[in-house]
């Protein structure tokens, strides 16, 4: 990967809890792909940043057992700001985001998306959205999302949400997350 700009920044979070919470952040202008995981959309991503706060003191070591207790003790992702333009793509979202039962992410975000409806094409493209699926995801989001704006691109405006490794945006699910394996 390549970006023309590349801005990060990691420092103390607001708590006094023992451990402290991490606050992190960053973004990366014009990040160059060297394979698009939606061809679609391209290998150029014109921006993509995230301001997060860790919460709970954050393991060293991030066994199955670290993980879980620092699950257990509370721990958490705070989504301050997450943006993305990729392609027609423009995502905000902000939220809270935690590890379930198998140390797998939930949450909600808060989600502000434009052009999701070149999205569901390029999730098709992909494979990872069945054709049969897209026209009603589609005409659901543009319903939610309600007439166009001045500028003639619609806005969705609505949860983002993961939960038993799948992503949903509202009430579609747009597909399956792959697990994520903590060493043991």
């Amino acid at each position: 990967m390549r970006a023309d700009s590349l801005d990060l920044r990691l420092a103390d979070g607001p708590s006094d809890r023992p451990g402290g919470d991490i606050a992190a952040g960053g973004d990366a202008w014009r990040l160059t792909l060297p394979v698009s995981p939606l061809p679609a959309l391209g290998t150029l991503v014109e921006q993509a940043g995230a301001d997060l706060v860790v919460s709970g003191p954050v393991p060293a070591d991030l066994r199955q057992t670290n993980v879980a207790a620092w699950r257990d003790n509370g721990g958490s992702v705070e989504i301050e700001r997450l943006t993305l333009r990729w392609g027609p793509l423009s995502v905000e979202a902000t939220g809270t985001v935690t590890l379930d039962e198998a140390l797998q992410p939930r949450g909600t975000l808060n989600a502000r998306i434009q052009g999701f409806v070149e999205a569901i094409d390029a999730l098709v493209e992909a494979g990872a959205v069945a054709a049969k699926d897209a026209g009603l995801a589609k005409g659901a989001l543009t319903l939610l999302a309600g007439p166009p704006g001045p500028d003639g691109v619609a806005t969705l405006t609505a949860p983002l949400a993961v939960a038993n490794r799948r992503l949903f945006l509202g009430p579609i699910q747009l597909g399956e997350i792959q697990p994520i394996v903590w060493p043991r």
